[in-house]
């Protein structure tokens, strides 16, 4: 069985899904309130699932 790897997804884009702004994400990102990355590349850029974000939107609701 072949699946095709998830994207990950940049804070940028992560922002754009849920209609929230970078500087606001990081800032929960901080204190809990957001979803800790899936990946960190080249140590300091920060990648989600999908998956993960639509998880975390669901919780929220």
């Amino acid at each position: 069985m072949n699946e095709t790897p998830e994207k990950l997804l940049s804070l940028k884009e992560v922002c754009v899904l849920v209609s929230l702004g970078e500087r606001t994400a990081r800032r929960w990102l901080t204190t809990g309130a957001f979803p800790p990355p899936d990946a960190r590349l080249a140590g300091k850029l920060l990648r989600w699932r999908a998956s993960t974000i639509r998880t975390w939107v669901e919780s929220q609701q």
